[in-house]
């Protein structure tokens, strides 16, 4: 949603993501906290990034194929129903320099499927 300062309406509209982050390629944190339809690909995030937070995102296909390819991320918080599935898939190949995850008010997620040593990673699941 957009808000117009001049005649104080809300408007709908279609923000697109992709395009939004890849206008950044030196930034290394992140917070979206913003309705998408659907996560950038890995392509269009900055190469730099180190920690990125989604919050009240809404997307319903797991993120987590698209994030583990982020190589630098180490510190991952999705919150306020950035996701709105029930399972998380992370690879065993996925997030090598990741040392933070955080769940936080996921109302569907039910559970995580870790291909990986999950107990290297500092998991916080809050007010769930």
């Amino acid at each position: 949603m957009l808000y117009n300062k001049r005649n104080s309406q809300v408007q709908h509209a279609k923000i697109n993501a992709g395009a939004l982050v890849s206008g950044f390629q030196r930034l290394n944190q992140l917070r979206l906290d913003i309705r998408i339809d659907k996560l950038p690909n890995e392509l269009q995030f900055p190469s730099r990034i180190t920690s990125l937070s989604l919050s009240s995102c809404g997307l319903s296909e797991d993120p987590m194929p698209v994030l583990e390819k982020l190589h630098s991320l180490k510190i991952v918080s999705l919150e306020l129903n950035a996701f709105t599935g029930r399972k998380i898939v992370c690879s065993k190949a996925g997030f090598p320099k990741l040392h933070t995850l955080e769940f936080s008010i996921l109302d569907k997620l039910r559970g995580m499927d870790g291909r990986r040593r999950v107990h290297a990673i500092s998991l916080s699941f809050g007010d769930q």
